[in-house]
C-alpha cells in the first residue's frame, strides 16, 4: 500500500511539475477553497479485525468501521499561501459474542463490543506553487486537536476493563501532506492527497470562490 501511494504522489508531482505553463495559476490572494473528501485505508479497522481474530472463534463476529471522511476549507492569504480548517473523522468498532459461566456455574453467553471515535479539528496552512490554471499542486502542514476515544461494553461481570478505561490518549492532531488538485471548471474541481497524520489517501471534490 505505502508503495502505490509513493507511486501516486510521483506521478502527480511528474504531472504537476510538467503541465504547461499559461503564466497563470489555479488560485489566487482572496480565493476561497471548500473540499470534501473521503480517505482510505481505515487502518484502525484493520486493527480490530486482527485483534477480534485473535480472540474470538464468533461465526457472527462484526468488525465495522467508517470514514475516514472530511472537510476543509482555506482562505488565500497570498497568491502561494492558504490558512484554514481541516475536520475529519472515522469510527472503528468490533463484537462478538462468546459463553462462559456465570456465578452460579451456569453457561451463560456474554456480549463484547469495543468501539473506538476518532473526530479531529486541525488549523492548517498550504504552500501552493503550481503554474497552471488547472492543476494545483501544494504542500500542507496542520496541528489541532483530536478528540478521539475509546469505549468498551460488555454483560459479562467478570471481565476486566481495566485495560480499556485507564488508557490515556494525547489529544493532538497533526497532518504533514501533499496533495493536486485539477479543475476541470472555473469553480469546480477534483484533488487526491497523500500524508501523514490522518488519512493516508484522500480523493474528493473541491470548490473555488
Amino acid at each position: 500500500m505505502k508503495l502505490k501511494c509513493l507511486l501516486l504522489l510521483s506521478l502527480l508531482t511528474g504531472f504537476a511539475m510538467f503541465t504547461p505553463s499559461v503564466h497563470a495559476q489555479a488560485v489566487e490572494q482572496g480565493n476561497v477553497t471548500i473540499d470534501a473528501y473521503y480517505g482510505f485505508p481505515n487502518l484502525m479497522t484493520n486493527l480490530f479485525r486482527a485483534i477480534a481474530e485473535s480472540n474470538t472463534t464468533d461465526p457472527n463476529l462484526k468488525v465495522k468501521g467508517i470514514g475516514p471522511f472530511g472537510g476543509r476549507v482555506s482562505y488565500m492569504v497570498s497568491d502561494k499561501i492558504g490558512v484554514g480548517l481541516d475536520v475529519f473523522y472515522a469510527n472503528s468498532s468490533f463484537q462478538y459474542s462468546q459463553a462462559g459461566t456465570d456465578s452460579l456455574g451456569n453457561t451463560k453467553t456474554y456480549n463484547y463490543q469495543l468501539t473506538n471515535t476518532r473526530p479531529r479539528f486541525l488549523l492548517r496552512m498550504d504552500a501552493h506553487f503550481g503554474q497552471s490554471d488547472v492543476v494545483d499542486p501544494y504542500f500542507a502542514i496542520g496541528l489541532g486537536y483530536s478528540a478521539a476515544k475509546y469505549k468498551f461494553t460488555t454483560d459479562d461481570p467478570g471481565f476486566d476493563q481495566t485495560v480499556y478505561s485507564t488508557r490515556k490518549l494525547i489529544p493532538l492532531a497533526y497532518r504533514i501532506a501533499f496533495g493536486t488538485k485539477f479543475y476541470f471548471a472555473k469553480f469546480l474541481g477534483a484533488g487526491v492527497e497523500v500524508g501523514l497524520g490522518g488519512p493516508l489517501v484522500t480523493v474528493g471534490l473541491t470548490g473555488k470562490f
